[in-house]
């Protein structure tokens, strides 16, 4: 009977999560977090309140369970099944958000993306490492990409997939086509442009975080290269050639401004022309 009433929430929470337009890999991580937390008690959260979720948040973090990231997911999965699904709107702000420490992303150089490159021999992991680096997508965004998406015509990508499941244009450059375009003369794709094996999916983001890491220590690059580091490398650069700061934020796919300028912070560009009042003190 408890597996039956906990299996009729999760059914209830998926149905909340899809008529508010959550993303269906938001949708498989909020239900996994509800999942462990049901199990970790033995009981469904139905019968579960906030001591339960506190110690259960502290477990998480005293024992290290989870990355940052994962642990504000676990936040909120909870939070969404309190206050959406089971209606106890007063346990939101009795739910502790975590504070994220204020990081500056690790960027890779020009010459940097010039190495990691070189040493990438598989010409799909290439061309998948130039979509990051050239148009700013996110790993899901790009292993999700489909033939159709590509847009020569019209020189655009078609982002359809975007984080909360937004769709955007994102940048189709003239070399980054002609990538595109070696790589499909290779494979020719016909549905995913990044098919798994038995062609019915993409790829997973793993196979490219892995493909990243070997190509970063092929090249010898110690600084710590993801996928994702490519996309900021995308942010980087176009704010040192002065590409305005709202269309940075449009391309990549922002919400909010204050997440673009966090490029601001790894760049010299808004330096460059400022002078320190020690070396103006000769001067008078």
């Amino acid at each position: 009977m408890r597996a039956t009433r906990t299996t009729a929430l999760r059914e209830r929470m998926r149905e909340d999560l899809r008529l508010r337009n959550y993303a269906l890999s938001t949708e498989a991580k909020y239900i996994w977090h509800v999942r462990q937390f049901a199990q970790y008690f033995g009981k469904s959260p139905e019968l579960l309140g906030e001591p339960e979720i506190r110690q259960y948040l502290r477990y998480l973090h005293d024992k290290g369970r989870f990355g940052s990231s994962q642990y504000k997911q676990a936040v909120a999965a909870l939070r969404f099944l309190y206050t959406e699904t089971l209606d106890r709107e007063w346990l939101r702000g009795r739910i502790p958000y975590p504070r994220s420490p204020k990081t500056i992303p690790d960027v890779p150089t020009v010459d940097e993306v010039q190495r990691l490159f070189a040493c990438t021999r598989n010409l799909r992991n290439l061309t998948a490492f130039q979509i990051l680096y050239g148009s700013g997508l996110r790993l899901l965004e790009c292993v999700s990409l489909k033939v159709a998406d590509i847009n020569s015509k019209e020189m655009h990508i078609r982002v359809r997939h975007g984080k909360g499941d937004k769709e955007r244009l994102a940048l189709l450059s003239p070399a980054l086509l002609a990538a595109l375009r070696d790589y499909w003369r290779r494979y020719q794709p016909t549905d995913w442009l990044f098919p798994s094996k038995n062609q019915s999916s993409h790829i997973s983001p793993g196979t490219l975080g892995k493909a990243c890491r070997a190509a970063a220590n092929k090249a010898g690059i110690t600084k710590k290269i993801t996928p994702h580091s490519l996309r900021h490398g995308f942010g980087a650069r176009l704010l040192e050639q002065g590409t305005d700061i709202w269309k940075i934020q449009e391309l990549l796919g922002h919400s909010h401004l204050q997440t673009t300028l966090v490029y601001t912070h790894v760049s010299n560009v808004m330096f460059r022309d400022v002078v320190s009042p020690l070396d103006q003190l000769g001067e008078e």
